[in-house]
């Protein structure tokens, strides 16, 4: 065929050749390779193509791979189907494996998807079952919050009179601030020996036997009296509550508290074994300890963590103490009655402040008395005896960090702090700072509230992983509580703020009767529910056990 006899069919009526082509190329087509761009679209004629069967996956196939059948194809003769090529690959020292040993095989992956699917976040519960009667009212955002700010100036301590038991002239006296009655209780002075406690010389902590009460507003008779004789706008509350709403943007957890309204007065109460008693571990921390479900036994979980945690601080604070060494106030414990032996080192002072229009009475805590260079910034007069001179005597709070495992699930990327703690402690607590931001900042607000001079930290870590019975103690230190409110970012005008914000929706949106204030355990908000029981209804029907037995972290 030459060049001058091939022609072109074009097609002007529409897209593609002519259906009357009366004469073609004349010459036969084959694809040479699968990159040709001529052929058909599909044949639907040509025959079905099969692989063939053999365990030699490199042996080349005699015809190309394509779907149609061509003359180009490879046609063994007689003499070439004889022959055969000899296999020299080394077979399989095991042999086939079966379909059971290759399931075995995978499944230490399975296992790895396993243990990564149980460190998902799971969605956490509320501190208390929210019931479909009752209304929402408010909710407070943390970001709003976070801009909030008051000033308050210094407490002041606060004293019930009872002008039906004092003279005239007494009253007086009271009046003037001569005569003050807002310290009950009795301090033991720290030992100074516990200073020099190293991780190569630990301690061991002992159990004790004192008996620990933290009753709320409603449940302390002082906090009533008081209430019954204010007439002008006030609040009720102790130093445990007042520390969480003010430190609330921090939080993860859910909590809750109660609130009770009654003409001016609000009460602001937490539930008895609720989860304002308890101390959380590592609740800031990127991957916090796990929630514990039913019947579970993980003794690193959050709920078995904060009961330990609890119990820990217990026995640190009435261990780290002289019993022979003490500041005897005028007033005796207020909520333990007889032994005075089974009485731990507390004393409890009773304060208020000024929030313009609002008046805010609360209790709040010493732990501790301690020798200083100079008397207590906020210096208390009634005292009745003392072993060292009141112009040395300065009062703080005890407190103590635990460490459970530095490798288990929750620990937070926390250094060792046996090999740690004492080469570098400040490494240690800018991590405890990052993981326990929320528990740390209520413990500072609880200290400023108070009036105390320094915090004691101790840390205090397991004698084994294993075994959350047995601790010793690994150091200490001391911190001044408006320094170190500022090292973790800790603003009290905020705390203040977020105070008076929610005293001013109670007194403009609330009526008289009884609310819940709930963190929310997904979103970083406060709710404000308002519950269907009277005004006049107990508090017990809201208590809820914080589903622990605190006795099987007792030390032994």
């Amino acid at each position: 065929m030459t060049k001058n006899e091939i022609t072109i069919n074009d097609n002007s009526n529409g897209w593609g050749p002519s259906k009357e082509l009366v004469n073609d190329m004349g010459m036969p087509f084959v694809l040479f390779n699968k990159s040709e761009r001529l052929g058909k679209i599909a044949d639907w004629t040509a025959p079905t193509e099969t692989k063939e069967n053999t365990t030699n996956v490199q042996r080349k196939r005699h015809q190309m791979d394509i779907p149609t059948p061509t003359p180009f194809n490879y046609q063994p003769n007689q003499e070439d189907a004889s022959f055969s090529v000899v296999d020299r690959a080394s077979a399989s020292k095991f042999g086939m494996k079966s379909l059971k040993s290759k399931s075995l095989q995978r499944q230490p992956m399975l296992k790895k998807v396993v243990r990564y699917a149980e460190k998902q976040p799971k969605a956490r519960e509320t501190s208390i079952k929210i019931k479909d009667s009752w209304k929402l009212i408010d909710e407070l955002d943390f970001f709003r919050m976070a801009d909030l700010s008051f000033y308050v100036e210094g407490a002041e301590d606060m004293y019930v009179l009872k002008m039906e038991k004092m003279s005239i002239i007494l009253a007086l006296l009271i009046l003037m601030k001569t005569i003050r009655d807002a310290v009950h209780g009795m301090l033991n002075y720290y030992d100074k020996s516990y200073d020099k406690i190293t991780t190569k010389a630990p301690k061991k902590l002992a159990a004790t036997t004192k008996v620990f009460v933290n009753p709320t507003a409603s449940d302390d008779a002082i906090l009533k009296e008081l209430a019954e004789n204010a007439t002008e706008k006030s609040i009720i509350a102790t130093d445990t509550v007042l520390a969480a709403l003010m430190c609330s943007p921090r939080s993860i957890y859910s909590w809750d508290i109660i609130i009770s309204k009654k003409g001016n007065q609000l009460i602001f109460d937490k539930r008895s074994s609720g989860v304002l008693d308890y101390n959380t571990v590592n609740e800031n921390a990127a991957e916090p300890p796990v929630e514990s479900t039913e019947k579970d036994t993980n003794i690193n979980s959050h709920e078995a963590l904060a009961s330990e945690a609890t119990q820990i601080n217990r026995n640190f604070s009435q261990q780290v103490v002289s019993e022979s060494t003490r500041v005897v106030f005028s007033n005796p414990h207020p909520f333990i009655q007889g032994d005075s032996s089974e009485a731990p080192s507390t004393a409890y002072r009773y304060r208020k402040w000024d929030l313009d229009d609002i008046t805010l009475y609360a209790r709040t805590k010493l732990d501790a008395a301690m020798t200083g260079k100079g008397e207590s910034a906020e210096p208390i007069n009634e005292v009745v005896d003392s072993s060292f001179p009141l112009n040395t005597t300065q009062f703080i709070k005890v407190i103590a960090l635990n460490e459970f495992d530095s490798h288990a699930v929750g620990s937070g990327g926390a250094p060792d702090w046996t090999s740690k703690l004492d080469t570098q402690r400040g490494a240690v607590i800018a991590s405890e700072m990052k993981n326990n931001s929320n528990k740390l900042a209520r413990w500072t607000t609880e200290a400023i509230l108070a009036g105390c001079d320094y915090m004691r930290l101790g840390f205090v870590s397991r004698s084994s992983v294993r075994d959350r019975k047995r601790h010793q103690i690994l150091g200490t230190t001391l911190l001044r509580p408006e320094d170190f409110a500022e090292q973790i970012n800790l603003n009290i005008g905020n705390g203040w703020g977020i105070i008076k914000a929610f005293a001013d929706i109670c007194y403009d949106r609330l009526s008289d009767g009884k609310f819940i204030l709930m963190r929310d355990p997904t979103k970083p908000l406060l709710r404000l529910y308002q519950v269907s029981v009277q005004a006049a209804e107990p508090i017990e029907i809201f208590e809820e056990a914080f589903e622990e037995d605190a006795e099987d972290v007792i030390d032994e």
